[in-house]
């Protein structure tokens, strides 16, 4: 794959993600998921400096990323990135 097409394919999974996470996630879910793994900047933050940017304790980080991630294992949102995975090669 080239550089083009990676460049492409990661844009175009970070837009199908972004997608999911506004359909299916409250707002501090999504913001947390982006800031633990560092899916707007390219840099994961620690749970404590996840909670320090939130304004949440580890244990509430924890929770908000265990409630964020069981939802994103629903079959239908689950089915939507396997679907992109498979059609994609990624």
């Amino acid at each position: 794959m080239s550089h083009l097409q990676e460049d492409l394919a990661t844009r175009m999974l970070r837009s199908q993600l972004e997608t999911l996470f506004t359909n299916h996630l409250d707002p501090q879910e999504n913001q947390v998921l982006k800031l633990r793994y560092g899916l707007c900047n390219n840099v994961a933050h620690t749970l404590k400096a996840t909670g320090e940017e939130m304004g949440l304790t580890i244990p509430e980080v924890r929770n908000v990323l265990y409630r964020a991630l069981s939802k994103l294992r629903k079959p239908q949102v689950a089915r939507a990135l396997r679907d992109y995975m498979e059609d994609d090669d990624l």
